[in-house]
């Protein structure tokens, strides 16, 4: 019966895929230690593919009710593993309710894993424009930035419920993840099963990031599905580029986290400090019209393929679709007889498919109402 909650928080870029990647590769011999780390996602099995996953517990479930499932899943075990990135932002907006499994006995350990500033700037940009359909340059974000007081609202919150927190500084143990989350774990690094051949979860080049915001601006951020994550899943040696931004924006930005960088340091072990400079920091004029892209034959050949297959996708839709509609006229008789038959609730079915396949048919959208009120819906 596990009585003792383990909570991998994050945050957003700090190798949680890669850890995400080692505990499900890790799940039986974590097992043998008793701790038990469940694949009650889909993000499991892509964890184990090495590709960008979201942990093993959505976004929306109740930590109590997985301890629970947990229970019944695996008695034997006496601490469950619970990892995704989501818990941290929860416990920032106030919507992650620890106190039931508190109140039910249980004891939290949460691990916390944070970044310098610069680094997470840079790499929450890059993540932004994979999947979140950013399209600006990078110097129009410097001004919201501040991740910084965010870890201070969580760290106070874990602090409100003595929930016990362990924080470790990404950029100083970036090579040693495996290692951290092991002592976290109480375990000896080789019950882990190393990932370090699976990048996960990388950042794009300045051509790819340029390609991938062209393609959410007149497609959508769903274009990531064709674009970013087949460059980053198929392609995952790939060196990205530091993006470059105008030095006053920096340090505009340094200059506005500075307090709360401060006080962070002052909440944790010193040598998990913040660093306000970084060597990885790239200042230099913002992007221009006449900047060069290039990309290899590798990546152009990863772009061809999947493009070439989301087009497949929609050429097979839209065959289905004009299969349909070829058969309106067939679903629009079949309707009429089943109201002659005074069936009117079948009716008024086989007219709202003909209605989704010719919408502006007048004759079509005549009959639905006139079902609809026979049947006073």
């Amino acid at each position: 019966m596990p009585k003792q909650l383990l909570l991998h928080l994050g945050h957003d870029k700090t190798g949680s895929s890669y850890l995400q990647t080692v505990f499900a590769s890790s799940s039986e011999l974590l097992l043998n230690q008793g701790i038990f780390y469940p694949a009650y996602t889909c993000g499991v099995a892509k964890a184990i593919q090495g590709h960008i996953s979201s942990g093993n517990i959505d976004q929306k479930d109740e930590v109590i009710e997985i301890a629970l499932k947990a229970e019944l899943d695996c008695p034997q075990a006496k601490r469950l593993l619970l990892s995704n990135e989501h818990l941290y932002y929860r416990l920032l907006n106030g919507s992650l309710d620890l106190r039931p499994c508190l109140e039910s006995g249980y004891r939290i350990s949460a691990l916390l894993f944070i970044r310098d500033p610069v680094e997470h700037f840079f790499s929450g940009y890059s993540q932004l424009v994979k999947r979140g359909g950013e399209t600006r340059d990078i110097s129009a974000l410097t001004s919201a930035y501040n991740t910084p007081a965010d870890v201070i609202q969580v760290l106070r919150e874990l602090d409100r419920l003595e929930v016990a927190v362990t924080v470790v500084n990404y950029s100083r143990h970036r090579d040693a993840l495996l290692e951290k989350a092991a002592q976290w774990l109480e375990v000896s690094p080789s019950v882990l099963i190393d990932a370090k051949d699976a990048i996960v979860n990388r950042s794009l080049t300045h051509s790819e990031s340029k390609l991938q915001k062209l393609f959410s601006e007149y497609f959508g951020k769903e274009s990531s599905a064709f674009i970013s994550d087949p460059l980053c899943n198929e392609l995952p040696r790939v060196e990205p580029d530091i993006p470059e931004i105008p030095a006053k924006n920096l340090d505009q930005m340094l200059d506005n986290i500075r307090p709360a960088v401060q006080k962070v340091n002052s909440m944790i072990s010193k040598s998990e400090h913040y660093q306000l400079e970084s060597p990885k920091a790239s200042h230099g004029p913002a992007e221009s019209a006449n900047s060069n892209y290039q990309f290899s034959e590798e990546q152009l050949e990863v772009l061809t393929q999947a493009i070439s297959a989301a087009m497949e996708r929609g050429r097979t839709a839209e065959r289905t679709l004009s299969s349909l509609a070829a058969r309106v006229i067939e679903l629009r008789d079949l309707a009429l007889e089943m109201e002659k038959r005074g069936d009117y609730s079948q009716a008024l079915v086989l007219m709202q498919i003909c209605k989704i396949l010719r919408p502006n048919g007048p004759v079509i959208n005549k009959k639905v109402q006139h079902y609809q009120r026979r049947l006073k819906i």
